[in-house]
Parts: C-alpha cells; structure tokens; sequence
C-alpha cells in the first residue's frame, strides 16, 4: 500500500476533527470537587463544585514578522503560490531588464570612448547631409563634436 493511502484516512480525521471544533456548541469545563479531585468535561459542572473554569482554545499566536500563518483553504494556498509565481516573475523581468540596460550602457560608453579618441587622433571626418552628400568637418565643428562626446562619455560611464 502506498503512503499516499495511508495518508487519505488521516486526512479525513483531521478534517472532521476540524469540522467537529467548529461545530462544538458548548466549551470545555475544568472543575475542583468536594473531594480535590479535577475533572474535565463538555458539559457544565454540577453546581456544588469548589471551583470551575471554562476552557477556551487557545489564540492562534502572532506570527513573527516576516512570516505568514498558513492558508487554510485550497483556494487560498493556491492563490498564494499564484501570487508568489508573479511576484517571482516581476523580480527575474526586472533583474533581466537591468541586466540588459547595464549591457546597451556599456557598450554606448565603448563607441563613445572609441569616438573621443578617433576625434583627438586627429585627421579629416565628414558628416553626410540629409541628401545623402558628404560635408568635411571643420576645426571649430571637430571641436564641438569632440565636446558633445564627452558629454556622451560622462553619461554612459559612470
């Protein structure tokens, strides 16, 4: 017999027991008799006792920061563990997103670093126009470009 058999019947005790605590109309009574003798029982306590107690179960206790009391329900166990599947997947899209953003940064700062020193190697460089010409760049347009670069530079590399 597998334990998964074995394990049905317990279930079904558990939960009637559950259903059954539930149910229980009265409480449970702790008394002292004439004698010193405790006693315990569903029902009331004769009125001639020494001293009586009615038995309340306990409070489920305060769970620890951090921590959650356990679903009760199928439901509610399955709409927990939904809840835990988006939120792991919003932290791997989020980490998956940052990992590429890293990735498209340094390779902007490389061409930026590349650029910067074909610029201050000196030499002739053109720009095309809108209509598909090329323009030599002068000393004062080598200049700017070489400024917006490193602009460019501080804000890809750091």
């Amino acid at each position: 017999m597998s334990s998964y058999y074995r394990l049905v019947p317990i279930a079904m005790l558990a939960a009637a027991w559950v259903a059954m605590q539930d149910a229980w109309p009265g409480g449970l009574y702790r008394w002292v008799d004439e004698k010193g003798e405790v006693h315990y029982s569903d029902t009331p306590p004769p009125p001639n006792v020494k001293s009586q107690k009615e038995l309340k179960p306990r409070a489920p206790t305060a769970t620890t920061p951090g921590t959650q009391s356990a679903p009760k329900t199928y439901q509610q166990e399955d709409a927990a563990f939904r809840k835990r599947q988006v939120e792991q997947a919003e932290k791997d899209a989020a980490a998956k997103k940052a990992r590429q953003e890293a990735t498209e940064k340094q390779r902007n700062c490389e061409q930026a670093q590349n650029q910067l020193k074909a610029l201050q190697g000196g030499g002739r460089f053109v720009r095309y126009n809108d209509q598909g010409e090329r323009q030599y760049l002068d000393d004062k347009q080598v200049a700017d470009e070489i400024a917006r670069t490193q602009k460019l530079i501080a804000d890809w590399c750091n």
